[in-house]
């Protein structure tokens, strides 16, 4: 089975660190994000062939990881010509999918047990799974609930809101390319993935308690270099 990983975006909220290299080639404890994935990925025996889709920068990320040799695992470059976003970066790599694949974000750390996930996906049918996570929103407030008559019915002082969130794996059918026109800028997120629900095709969540980190600004870079070692075993 084939994986993508999504590493062609400018990582503007990482900047002036991204100014220089790509946001997959920025350093993470003892290695850059781009090489935990590709570990991670590879420690599944059923992924035998990883493509890199890449614009920005993207030679810093080929000059690193080459053809995978040292991971024992072909990896390929879909390389773009600038920032497309998720779902138009994915189109770069059409041409490499022939069958069910896995998508990747290329700027988290995560712990999924993608066997397991890939199960989950054929017992489904469905287009596509993305793996999702529970948290809970903070609320500053008390949160009130009245009836019709504004009798007060329960009362919440600032509340954990609990709520599901999408942690950038994916698993998805080729058909998903259908969706995505080419040479364009365009969210999976908040284009492609509504488009197919709303077409009555089926996308599922598979849920999971997994250690995770997006490591999308300076903030949360600085986290992850804190929390890895203890955090992660996988990695």
């Amino acid at each position: 089975m084939k994986a993508v990983v999504l590493a062609g975006g400018l990582g503007t909220r990482l900047r002036p660190l991204t100014y220089v290299m790509p946001k997959a080639m920025l350093p993470v404890g003892d290695k850059p994000i781009i090489e935990h994935i590709i570990v991670y990925l590879a420690s599944f025996q059923m992924i035998d062939e990883i493509i890199i889709a890449t614009a920005y920068l993207g030679r810093y990320i080929e000059d690193y990881l080459n053809e995978g040799e040292d991971w024992d695992i072909s990896i390929k470059y879909a390389r773009g010509k600038r920032p497309l976003g998720t779902a138009g970066q994915l189109k770069t790599a059409e041409s490499f999918i022939d069958d069910t694949f896995v998508l990747i974000n290329g700027d988290i750390l995560i712990e999924v047990v993608i066997s397991d996930m890939i199960k989950f996906h054929k017992s489904k049918g469905g287009t596509g799974t993305i793996a999702l996570k529970p948290y809970f929103l903070p609320v500053k407030y008390g949160v009130i609930d009245t009836d019709a008559d504004n009798l007060i019915l329960n009362w919440r002082e600032k509340p954990n809101i609990p709520l599901t969130m999408n942690i950038g794996l994916y698993v998805l059918e080729p058909k998903i390319f259908d969706y995505i026109p080419p040479d364009r800028a365009m969210s999976l997120e908040r284009e492609v993935f509504p488009k197919i629900i709303a077409s009555g095709e089926k996308l599922y969540g598979f849920k999971t308690e997994t250690n995770y980190l997006d490591i999308g600004d300076l903030e949360s870079l600085d986290k992850a270099h804190q929390e890895f070692l203890s955090k992660f075993t996988l990695l």
